[in-house]
């Protein structure tokens, strides 16, 4: 049984989707390896029309914590899936499921994997979305050290964002998995958005899955880091005008994303599931996942060779 999740062409590392690395080794040890016959969804907006496309060789297709989301359909559920569970209501409703299905994102359970110590070390912590890590990185770290705010790079290994996320009063998340990781630990969090292409639906999924209310911050997000248009080179460019105006542009967005993220800090309001219903959903997920041992230990998901005539 192969576990699918999303990862860029590039590689180029994504905390949420990498999760799936860390916690089904841990949960579920010694079933998945590379048998492509039976595909493993687990965390991430994975459900949708480019299933086939993604597991090409899969006879059975697993759904553990799974979402429903992105591109233009929904697959076609028919016997070889087993669906144990789903993030959250709209992905049920999207999918035409029971919506006694939506417990809620399979990353809850981390917090059977990870005891938080206690130790405070950051009043404020910022994680954002990591195409905005990607492009840009730097001005996000020298904006939040001139705020005073701890920068968590969402491409940075798993062991230490769940860390420092666990080490942070108030976390401020762009990224949906960081806030995920947030409420797992009882960490306050608040949510922000700076593109609106980043699919607010699966937000809404999982935060209806605890009973809260998706109110997003908007902020300004930051273009691609292009050395020779920051203002510190603009002296020996010679006046080009278009150079010129990116660097301008490029300025104007920093000093907008600082003034926002300033005012998130100072006014938003943190949220958290709350502790009897948290506690409540992970033990579903616990349900789900030894219901999901149980059938792999009686074979349903074993191979299925084709008979030979002699």
């Amino acid at each position: 049984m192969k576990l699918f999740f999303y990862r860029r062409s590039d590689d180029k590392p994504n905390y949420g989707d990498e999760l799936n690395l860390w916690l089904w080794d841990q949960i579920i040890p010694g079933i998945l390896d590379e048998d492509e016959s039976t595909a493993f969804f687990g965390i991430g907006t994975l459900l949708n029309n480019l299933v086939k496309e993604r597991a090409p060789n899969a006879k059975q297709i697993v759904a553990l914590g799974t979402g429903a989301g992105y591109n233009k359909g929904m697959p076609e559920i028919d016997d070889s899936w087993k669906i144990y569970c789903l993030r959250g209501p709209i992905s049920a409703v999207k999918l035409g499921l029971d919506p006694k299905l939506a417990i809620t994102d399979g990353a809850a359970l981390l917090s059977r994997l990870y005891r938080p110590s206690g130790v405070k070390r950051y009043k404020f912590s910022y994680i954002p979305h990591f195409t905005q890590s990607i492009l840009a990185n730097e001005d996000w770290q020298e904006i939040c050290d001139q705020l005073g705010i701890h920068y968590i790079d969402a491409r940075r290994p798993i062991h230490e964002i769940i860390q420092e996320i666990a080490e942070t009063e108030i976390l401020l998340a762009e990224a949906m998995h960081g806030a995920i990781t947030a409420d797992t630990l009882r960490t306050p969090w608040i949510p922000i958005l700076t593109s609106q292409w980043l699919l607010p639906s699966k937000w809404i999924d999982w935060t209806m899955s605890l009973n809260l209310e998706f109110q997003p911050h908007p902020m300004t997000g930051l273009d691609a880091v292009e050395e020779r248009y920051k203002l510190k080179n603009l002296r020996g460019l010679k006046g080009s005008r278009t150079i010129a105006q990116k660097a301008l542009n490029r300025w104007t967005k920093k000093a907008q994303a600082k003034i926002q993220l300033a005012s998130i800090m100072k006014n938003g309001m943190p949220q958290l599931s709350d502790d009897t219903l948290f506690e409540s959903k992970v033990c579903q997920l616990e349900e789900k996942v030894e219901e999901f041992k149980r059938d792999v230990a009686s074979g349903l998901f074993a191979r299925k060779e084709t008979a030979l005539t002699v």
